[in-house]
């Protein structure tokens, strides 16, 4: 009874404190009366073996004569021989166990020693030696107990030391939060704030503190990114948008979720790329515009010289190439200043739309494409489909787009599909083809302007690059989002989704 309350009292003690190097002063503090020894060391090990944390018995050492004291002691002394046959021992006598190797200079003799491992998950995590000056001065009954003991040691140094390399982590994690120019937050499942880093603070906050649990709405005034959050948790898809903030600038979240935590946002200052941006717009615009009229002078001038007199086969063929070029170069400018009046917000209408109206239109005009190259359209649409709020020409452009590029990169006989469903608040669609497929590196970029897929099977492809960039311009101009899933040699599937209303 008096071992088991000596037991209980050393748990009780060794359980109630996390910082190693007080944890190892206990140790020695509590095993050295227990077994009536008169001085003692312990040595801990990192997960290589090495000796990360010690206390001598012999006092005053130098750190590099204590280092040559463990190295004998672990190479071919009692220590060693410990964590070689990882159970305890006895040293009776000193001076006649080859075990036990004495420094000329040592201060008391030492008559007779104990150790034993400390043991955790089967694998040696450190050695207790306890010495006194009388030979044959401990047995069994207290080798038994101090075993007793080291086990319970080595659960209290293995939490000490996990605490320890937690708390290192934070604080690295804690300096890197700290300084990171990345806007940085983290919610619970439920919307409580759980972390903002300085910057989230100055961005959101005006530098303000937060506590922790602080419902999203209460710590963030900024409905786009509580809007982004909610929608997250809504559907439990990773998020991103463009969040703009009152001083103009402009940030990129990315809004993902953490297994057992809730979501992170990540948010990046693109308010110069966002400047680039336009400027780049600008510019194209500007010089579309003022394109169009020397180009409609060729297309004319060309028109003529067949009635300017007779032509032979091989002029006739010219003046076809220059009304082709035109042609092209026309249809670039189309496509540039539209979207460029897209960006701008010019010439939106917002009606109340039927989307499966929209659908349909687009189906008949892109029918004769289908036909000509022998590929099946196929309708999956749910009836009747809740209504949106919109542009009803720029959403049947999304779907004839859509449609022109299935079409476009199936081969003949392929088949093409058109889905409409309800979901969540939103409307989503679906042009689901049988077609050439996109690469993933590809697809990172296929909603960019200019931006045309490379390969040997979009060779003699025509297109501007631009009819997917109209598409995202569009339905982001709407309060949707767009994505893109693909496989080679399978097809693609381009889908977006937009909020559904209830009138105007």
């Amino acid at each position: 009874m008096s071992e088991t309350r000596l037991l209980y009292d050393i748990s009780q003690k060794l359980n109630s404190d996390l910082d190693l190097d007080r944890i190892l002063a206990d140790i020695l503090a509590l095993t050295v009366p227990s077994v009536d020894a008169q001085d003692g060391s312990i040595m801990i090990f990192d997960d290589t073996g090495q000796v990360a944390h010690q206390i001598t018995i012999r006092k005053g050492l130098s750190g590099q004569q204590a280092q040559e004291e463990t190295d004998r002691v672990l190479s071919g002394g009692l220590a060693g021989w410990v964590v070689a046959q990882r159970r305890g021992t006895i040293v009776n006598d000193t001076r006649h166990d080859e075990r036990w190797l004495p420094f000329p200079d040592d201060g008391p003799q030492v008559g007779s020693a104990i150790a034993v491992p400390l043991m955790r998950r089967d694998k040696v995590v450190g050695v207790l030696t306890l010495i006194h000056p009388q030979p044959h001065h401990f047995d069994v009954d207290q080798l038994a107990l101090l075993s007793s003991i080291a086990n319970q040691a080595a659960v209290a140094v293995e939490n000490a030391r996990l605490f320890r390399v937690v708390q290192e982590e934070r604080a690295k994690l804690q300096a890197v939060l700290n300084e990171a120019a990345d806007v940085i937050m983290v919610t619970d499942e439920k919307g409580g704030v759980l972390l903002m880093n300085p910057a989230a603070r100055l961005a959101f906050r005006g530098g303000a503190p937060l506590s922790a649990g602080t419902r999203l709405e209460d710590a963030v005034d900024n409905k786009k990114l509580v809007d982004l959050f909610r929608q997250a948790m809504k559907t439990g898809i990773p998020q991103e948008k463009e969040i703009p903030l009152p001083d103009g600038r402009t940030l990129f979240a990315t809004l993902t979720p953490v297994r057992d935590v809730g979501w992170v946002a990540v948010m990046q200052d693109i308010t110069y790329l966002k400047t680039l941006d336009q400027m780049k717009s600008d510019f194209v615009a500007t010089v579309s515009h003022d394109l169009r009229s020397p180009l409609q002078m060729i297309y004319t001038y060309a028109g003529l010289l067949p009635e300017m007199g007779p032509m032979n086969e091989m002029q006739l063929e010219f003046v076809e190439g220059i009304n082709q070029s035109v042609e092209k170069m026309s249809a670039l400018i189309t496509d540039l200043l539209d979207l460029a009046k897209i960006e701008a917000g010019m010439e939106m209408t917002v009606k109340v739309c039927q989307v499966d109206n929209l659908i349909r239109a687009a189906l008949t005009e892109t029918l004769q494409k289908a036909m000509a190259k022998s590929i099946s359209i196929h309708t999956e649409i749910e009836a009747p489909l809740p209504l949106v709020a919109g542009d009803p020409t720029r959403l049947e452009q999304v779907m004839t787009n859509l449609l022109d590029n299935a079409i476009k990169y199936t081969p003949n006989g392929g088949r093409v599909t058109v889905a409409a469903r309800s979901g969540d608040r939103e409307i989503i669609v679906e042009v689901r083809d049988t077609g050439i497929g996109i690469s993933a590196e590809d697809q990172a970029h296929i909603f960019e302007k200019f931006f045309r897929v490379k390969s040997p099977q979009t060779e003699g492809i025509e297109g501007t690059g631009l009819g997917l960039a109209i598409v995202r311009s569009i339905i982001e101009r709407h309060g949707g989002r767009v994505w893109v899933h693909s496989r080679l040699g399978v097809g693609s599937t381009f889908g977006f989704a937009l909020p559904i209303t209830s009138g105007l």
